[in-house]
């Protein structure tokens, strides 16, 4: 992978095949990788028991290092993200990006992609970003204005309304994340018990989870009205969205709720404007 990455640097790649390329050796391993918007590495508290183990790579024996308790504010140093199986995505319009090669730093490389070909997606760094893989180089790529899958937690494509999409999600990757975290005694271990259901204060955004389950119970007063193409519907669509940009800052606080009940299919009601 190294050499073909090396034949890349100071050429542009070009491809107009609809061959599917090689897909990336998995798992493919991001160091130091916080893989949402506004994810961050600081003080988080616990909301539920935590094992911390003495190490986090899965291939190896690991044991158990030491608990955290409900309510132990622990330190979350770094993290790994481990991605298990990555996602496509094809292209519909050239695209050229810069980037920066990983298995040679401060190499600069120009990725062409063409119609038809297949990308690789990898580590999500939020906001449609991600780290993606195209014949033998890494480099980032927004697919924000890219058609998204038709699967609970997808986006809604803005592009698709304006048929000016670059390109198409096929599928999301499927990841783990683990993360070091320090003890008030000093004891460092991994856990990848990392979701908001474990700890709290991962996201920059987020609100507090009180926070989010007051806006997720607005959210679900307004479904029954937004259901129906109504005048007041239409009144208040500006409250809608005005909500759901509120929403949209509260990074994963809210999403298991809105998974779970009847709010998402507001957002898709017959007669309105299906955004998101």
């Amino acid at each position: 992978m190294k050499i073909l990455a090396l034949l890349t640097f100071f050429s542009t790649i070009q491809s107009g095949s609809t061959q599917l390329p090689a897909a990336p050796i998995m798992p493919f391993v991001d160091r130091g990788a916080c893989p949402f918007e506004g994810c961050v590495y600081r003080d988080w508290k616990a909301k539920r028991q935590v094992v911390a183990y003495e190490m986090w790579d899965s291939r190896a024996s690991v044991r158990p290092f030491f608990t955290v308790r409900p309510g132990e504010t622990v330190t979350a140093m770094t993290g790994v993200v481990i991605v298990t199986a990555a996602g496509r995505a094809r292209i519909f319009r050239e695209v050229s990006q810069k980037g920066t090669s990983r298995d040679f730093p401060n190499q600069s490389v120009t990725v062409t992609l063409h119609p038809n070909d297949m990308v690789y997606l990898l580590t999500y760094h939020g906001e449609g970003g991600y780290t993606a893989w195209f014949r033998g180089v890494l480099f980032d790529l927004d697919t924000s204005d890219f058609q998204q899958p038709d699967v609970p937690g997808a986006v809604y494509s803005a592009c698709v309304r304006t048929q000016t999409c670059k390109g198409e999600v096929l599928e999301y990757p499927k990841k783990v994340w683990w993360v070091q975290i320090r003890n008030a005694t000093g004891q460092i271990g991994w856990t990848d018990h990392t979701t908001n259901q474990d700890f709290e204060g991962q996201d920059r955004f987020g609100l507090s989870q009180r926070e989010a389950d007051q806006l997720v119970q607005q959210l679900r007063e307004l479904s029954p009205i937004m259901a129906m193409p109504s005048p007041e519907a239409m009144r208040m669509e500006q409250r809608r969205r005005d909500l759901y940009s509120e929403f949209r800052q509260l990074g994963d606080n809210a999403l298991p709720a809105l998974r779970e009940d009847s709010v998402t299919p507001m957002f898709n009601s017959e007669g309105m404007s299906r955004w998101r």
